[in-house]
């Protein structure tokens, strides 16, 4: 392996890396732990999550060139009695690319939804029309009397 290289644009990449195919024993004994820690020290600070149902560990670096060493150097190697896999977290999303995602309504008529404390500039109240009574149903009920049988509908001749 080359140390002579540089490393370009290593802004796409996560500073995340998972150790995968790990032997079990690993999880249960510091010193193995401790071990295996240190081989990915040697690379900068990192903080390490061991996840042992999956039998991997989460390495977190400062920066995505302290990952990408680690990675270079360790994938594949064996550690007690493993071939460890090494891979790159999946990143997040960028900022700037909003076509994947959902974006908010234009703010148009949203006063409507849930009013503001105070009504937006220009509007002015409308006068309502008063109640309109129907005199003649008001009326019907009036006359109607406890327990003497209605008549909603005037039967016709079909009905």
């Amino acid at each position: 392996m080359e140390d002579n290289f540089e490393l370009e644009d290593c802004g796409d990449l996560s500073p995340i890396l998972f150790a995968c195919n790990l032997n079990s024993e690993i999880f249960t004994s510091n010193d193995l732990k401790t071990q295996l820690e240190n081989q990915f020290l040697n690379f900068g600070l990192a903080h390490f999550v061991y996840l042992p149902s999956f039998r991997r560990m989460r390495v977190e670096y400062n920066t995505a060139e302290e990952a990408i060493l680690a990675k270079i150097s360790l994938h594949n190697t064996v550690f007690h009695d493993n071939e460890m896999h090494i891979y790159f977290s999946q990143s997040a999303m960028s900022t700037q690319d909003t076509t994947t995602s959902l974006a908010p309504p234009k703010a148009e008529k949203q006063f409507l939804i849930s009013p503001p404390a105070s009504p937006p500039i220009g509007w002015e109240p409308i006068e309502e029309n008063k109640p309109m009574f129907n005199f003649d149903l008001i009326s019907a009920v009036v006359e109607l009397e406890p327990g003497q049988s209605h008549e909603l509908h005037k039967a016709t001749t079909t009905t």
